[in-house]
């Protein structure tokens, strides 16, 4: 199923189950959502030149290690996709891909990075604005969407959230918040 997530979603409503999806890591190599079946999994889409998405990199950074063996962070760069004012040189991947490869380092990110080469996965969550971050539950749920860094408690709160079922439908319900 192919969906677009319309702000002002609200709890309650049914469950989406995400399609699964493909993309390559910083070394080449597909990586499938649907290997993190069994892990709530929080998918951060991101780029390298926004400011809002390194900054909170040390959070999610911190979460994965907290959580690493019940959650899975994924970050998906969305760097090949170009700016509305020209900023991002998408005339060369093997460029694109060592800055992200850089920033992954100098960051020490812990958590896989995926290369949104064509925007087919940001595209799906509406991920042009950054950070968008989307928890998906153990059962491949959505259960949030939000744009926006957060703090490591806000994070760890949502997580909580997503390892329970919803109240109202017993299952996972979609909560989109800006």
């Amino acid at each position: 199923m192919h969906f677009d997530l319309p702000p002002g979603t609200v709890t309650g409503q049914p469950a989406l189950t995400v399609e699964d999806f493909s993309l390559r890591d910083l070394d080449g190599r597909p990586v499938r959502l649907s290997d993190f079946r069994g892990k709530v999994v929080l998918i951060n889409f991101w780029t390298t030149w926004c400011t809002a998405c390194v900054s909170e990199m040390p959070e999610l950074i911190a979460l994965q290690k907290k959580h690493e063996n019940d959650l899975a962070v994924i970050g998906v760069s969305l760097d090949f996709v170009p700016t509305d004012d020209g900023d991002t040189d998408t005339s060369s991947p093997e460029k694109v891909r060592a800055n992200i490869i850089r920033t992954a380092k100098a960051h020490g990110i812990n958590y896989p990075v995926l290369l949104d080469e064509h925007f087919e996965v940001g595209g799906r969550f509406n991920g042009g604005e950054l950070p968008t971050t989307v928890i998906v539950d153990a059962n491949g749920h959505i259960r949030r969407r939000f744009i926006g860094a957060r703090e490591l408690s806000v994070f760890e709160a949502m997580i909580a959230e997503a390892n329970k079922p919803s109240a109202r439908t017993g299952t996972a319900g979609l909560v989109t918040v800006k």
